[in-house]
């Protein structure tokens, strides 16, 4: 029989008491102030163990209180109605963003004390999470196409034609509690740019809804990286290049993805029909065994720590990723010739497979039920901090405080509690399938001793040694890779032609490869290094770099797996690597103010804004790759380096056209829209800017140094542009700095590079599109002369208040 964590009792009021004096008094102090006494352990035990948990129970009285744990269900669907209702009197996003993070705060808090008290199981937990966010993102939708005006399209038509899927645990309608949400969000844009435009909008604005940190916190986490090609689309994709993507290009892990999806907003028919499609390439008609191969790096089995201290209980040696993948291994090798198996439900699965004798009906349900229990434990984790959490404390007094938090009197009796877990799961899990894809694991640690094991790198000089611990490992082709190696270490690259290079590749080796073997993608990952490394004149810096400071190992895995942009700079320039070592770097985000020398030559100076750029660029991306510092403060920065980097490249192309042309009274700005205006930029994006003068048409520029020729304003102001961009733009020794896009400016790509202010006003006022006014109500100028900025702005401004509504068109 499998346990389950305790419920939280008056049983235990005396093992549950903390021993820390200041937590004490937090218990007392709880205890004193609610008037049922049934429910004071448990809730000066939930106030003395989560910050979280306590926090939000401030701001409840005891009846409050009370009525939440005894009634929890009837609480959380009054606490939807009443948002539900309320809905229609939010009239901004601000309003909106601070009920919907009071909403899941409350029904959070609620799920918590109704688990912990015993008034629901496991499943009620993933019942009512997965119904509040599925219900959530239904409502945002609607809400966005009820407030968002002056569009093309109305907001039954947009609503009609946008998909948004749920994938990963919220698809399975099995959502733990500090869960992010994985979504695919698809549309029908009718092949037009306007309205794949207005989706890819619509998208940013409800994960900025959802996910900004504000005063009140977040509401949810949004990930859309289990998009097709996530790198290289957008965050809307039209659903029929979804469907091409698949059906051409897509990778197992994306199969095994597409288990759990189910539409979850928007056109719920059409998301329906879009996975119906899909049915060919999730669900193979004969018995795929190559699924084995791909699959194999996700059952490796990681070292368990010394007394559980930092075990991972998701991830960890047959945790619950260990019930997640056996179950969907077992439907996709199944699952094309039994339609039974073809359900989003860990739980479902589990049955199906015992109805169909995959599976015994013991060794099924023993799954099902050691699956709550480690997501029970899972919860217990997240309920403290609310934290996308995972591990067990590191620590020895922390550990006790969180096994009293679960409710067991000891941290011996925690530990035995785990360890049952862990044996019993890895019994249940047993199959003929999964043996055969172990085998190599077992055979190494059980068998000959003399082959490497998993874990325990052999000599690397010896290549079929190599070979064998590559493929134990579990990269999918480990041959070619270890030819990959022979090469470098026999100095058929530039990097690896000294010894001493060679010498500090052989120990950088080991933790490399290991590191490599725990991502999705581990050929794909070695790929990426090997493509850096062959590309560099010299490998012995970068190779002692990464040896003497292992811990930057993982880091440069993420960066391969995660960021091409970013492997492509340290590809380029190698000693990026080196600002991972400052003391602070991981601290606070660098400053984005450029120091630049004005008495050097012009194309000095704007090597200059490169080598500066660089690094500030690299580090930002570092920080939001990573989420090392709030990502609002990153896309803030992002967008200051970026003016930063503009208001230099203006001033130096001023200064260059006064050389070759003359001065000239009419002045000039540059206008920064959609991410650049909002202040809301990430490590790939580029500049939308439009280029505005003033002056009169008639007036010309005082002629050149050296004979240069005079010209008309019009054609002074389109010159002034053209360098702009192409300095901004273009790739020297020291690099680019930006893409730019012009087609945001009246008339577009037809229309002059440069635009006087007084046809601007007219073109906006008389001419322009719904949608050209949406992408001006994210404008403000980022360069030139202050007076004509001002000046700029107030007319924008004026535009802005005659035809939109400024305030419903943020995001």
């Amino acid at each position: 029989m499998v346990s389950m964590i305790p419920n939280i009792d008056i049983s235990l009021a005396s093992p549950m008491v903390p021993t820390d004096a200041a937590q004490a008094a937090i218990w007392q102090a709880a205890a004193s102030r609610l008037s049922y006494p049934e429910n004071q352990v448990l809730f000066a035990s939930v106030f003395s163990a989560s910050p979280h948990l306590y926090q939000i129970a401030q701001q409840s009285d005891s009846d409050a209180l009370h009525q939440m744990i005894e009634s929890p269900a009837s609480e959380i669907e009054a606490a939807l109605e009443v948002w539900q209702h309320d809905c229609a009197t939010f009239h901004n996003d601000d309003s909106f963003m601070s009920a919907v993070r009071a909403l899941r705060k409350k029904i959070w808090f609620i799920i918590a004390l109704a688990d912990m008290s015993g008034r629901f199981t496991m499943r009620d937990s993933y019942k009512y999470l997965s119904l509040t966010a599925e219900y959530v993102l239904q409502r945002t939708i609607s809400w966005i196409c009820a407030h968002t005006h002056n569009l093309p399209l109305s907001a039954e038509e947009i609503e009609n034609r946008y998909i948004i899927l749920a994938l990963g645990k919220l698809g399975a309608e099995e959502l733990n509690y500090s869960s992010d949400l994985d979504l695919v969000v698809l549309h029908d844009s009718a092949g037009t740019d306007i309205d794949r435009q207005i989706f890819i909008t619509m998208t940013r604005r409800f994960v900025h809804l959802l996910s900004a940190q504000t005063k009140d916190g977040f509401a949810f986490r949004i990930d859309l990286r289990l998009r097709p090609d996530p790198g290289a689309t957008a965050i809307s994709i039209e659903h029929s290049a979804a469907l091409s993507y698949y059906e051409s290009q897509a990778r197992t892990w994306e199969r095994a993805a597409y288990i759990r999806a189910r539409p979850i907003a928007g056109n719920l028919t059409a998301g329906q029909a879009f996975l119906t499609e899909l049915q060919p390439f999730i669900w193979r008609r004969y018995l795929d065994y190559s699924v084995i191969d791909d699959l194999k790096i996700w059952l490796q089995r990681k070292p368990i720590p010394a007394g559980f201290l930092g075990f991972d209980v998701k991830n960890g040696a047959y945790g619950i990723r260990h019930i997640e993948l056996l179950t969907h291994m077992l439907q996709l090798l199944n699952g094309g010739r039994h339609q039974h198996l073809r359900t989003n439900s860990t739980h479902k699965a589990l049955d199906g497979l015992a109805e169909l004798e995959i599976l015994p009906r013991a060794q099924s349900q023993a799954l099902q039920t050691l699956y709550d229990a480690w997501r029970q434990v899972e919860h217990r984790i997240q309920y403290q901090r609310d934290a996308h959490a995972y591990r067990l404390p590191r620590g020895e007094e922390e550990f006790t405080d969180f096994a009293r938090f679960c409710g067991f009197e000891t941290s011996t009796e925690f530990r035995t509690h785990i360890q049952a877990l862990q044996i019993k799961t890895e019994t249940a899990a047993h199959h003929p399938v999964l043996t055969k894809l172990l085998e190599t694991d077992d055979d190494a640690s059980n068998g000959d001793k003399t082959k490497p094991s998993q874990y325990t790198p052999p000599n690397l000089q010896d290549s079929e040694l190599r070979c064998d611990w590559l493929e134990n490992l579990g990269f999918g082709n480990p041959t070619s890779i270890n030819h990959v190696i022979d090469g470098w270490l026999a100095g058929r690259i530039a990097a690896t032609r000294s010894p001493r290079a060679q010498h500090y590749l052989v120990k950088l080796l080991p933790n490399l490869f290991q590191q490599l073997a725990e991502t999705d993608m581990p050929d794909e990952a070695f790929a990426a290094f090997a493509d850096i490394i062959e590309g560099q004149p010299a490998g012995v810096q970068i190779f002692a770099l990464l040896e003497f400071h292992p811990t930057l190992v993982g880091l440069l895995v993420d960066i391969l797996t995660s960021s091409p942009q970013l492997a492509g700079q340290i590809r380029r320039y190698p000693e990026l690597m080196e600002l991972l070592l400052e003391p602070d770097f991981f601290e606070k985000l660098p400053p984005t103010k450029l120091t630049i020398d004005n008495a050097a030559e012009i194309e000095v100076q704007l090597d200059q804004v490169r080598r500066q750029i660089r690094p500030l660029h690299f580090a930002l991306s570092v920080h939001q790759l990573q989420n090392l510092s709030d990502e609002n403060f990153v896309s803030k920065a992002f967008a200051e380096l970026a003016e930063e980097a503009i208001r230099h490249v203006v001033s130096l192309a001023q200064r260059d056209m006064i050389r070759r042309h003359g001065k000239i009274a009419a002045g000039f700005s540059l206008i920064g829209l959609g991410s650049l205006g909002r202040k809301d930029m990430h490590a790939e994006s580029d500049l939308d800017l439009i280029a505005i003068y003033d002056g009169d048409l008639n007036e010309m520029s005082e002629g050149g140094l050296f004979g240069g020729r005079a010209l008309g304003v019009s054609a002074y102001m389109i010159r002034l542009t053209q360098t702009i961009v192409s300095w901004l733009t273009i790739t020297t020794a020291e690099g680019a700095l930006y893409e730019v896009d012009m087609r945001l400016r009246p008339d577009g790509n037809a229309g002059p590079l440069a635009v006087h202010l007084d046809r601007v006003t007219k073109y906006y006022e008389t001419e322009a599109w719904p949608w050209e006014h949406l992408a001006l109500g994210w404008s403000r100028p980022v360069a030139g002369a202050a007076n004509l900025c001002e000046r700029i702005s107030n007319r924008l401004h004026k535009i802005i208040e005659t035809g939109i509504n400024r305030s419903s068109l943020a995001t």
